[in-house]
This record gives structure tokens, C-alpha cells and sequence, in this order.
């Protein structure tokens, strides 16, 4: 039963500290950047285009991670070269 709970506590919270952390990020490059606003936003885009089906979600966000991943490969081998 503990675990469970565990379990879906951390589906829930997850995705929300993760959103958050990544656009309090870009205040390092604009001090005033608005966090707040942005990430109603960005919950809202995805919870509205949640109900037309997983498969726009995954023609768009799919290879934008793709990308992603290999950007962080290469410059992890740059890194360690």
C-alpha cells in the first residue's frame, strides 16, 4: 500500500518540479523572465492538447527529444575527449 502511494505521489509531483525547474532556468539569462504565467501556460497547452490522443504529442514532441539526447551526447563525448 506504501508503495503505491509512493508511486503515484511521484507521477504526480514529478512532472510539475521538473516544468518548473527547467523555466525558472531561464532567469539566469533574463532576470524578469515571468515563471509563473509560462508554466500555467505550458501545463494548460498540454493538458487541452491531451485529449485529441498521445499521437500529436508524439509526432511533435518525439523528435525535439530526439534532438535533444543527441545534443547532450555529443557534447558529453566533447567533454570527455
Amino acid at each position: 500500500m506504501v508503495a503505491a502511494a509512493a508511486l503515484l505521489s511521484s507521477g504526480v509531483i514529478m512532472p510539475a518540479i521538473t516544468v518548473t525547474s527547467s523555466v525558472e532556468g531561464f532567469r539566469i539569462i533574463n532576470s524578469g523572465f515571468p515563471v509563473v504565467p509560462v508554466i500555467l501556460i505550458t501545463f494548460a497547452l498540454c493538458f487541452f492538447i491531451q485529449q485529441f490522443g498521445a499521437n500529436i504529442l508524439k509526432f511533435t514532441i518525439g523528435p525535439v527529444m530526439g534532438i535533444w539526447f543527441l545534443l547532450l551526447a555529443f557534447t558529453g563525448v566533447y567533454h570527455i575527449l
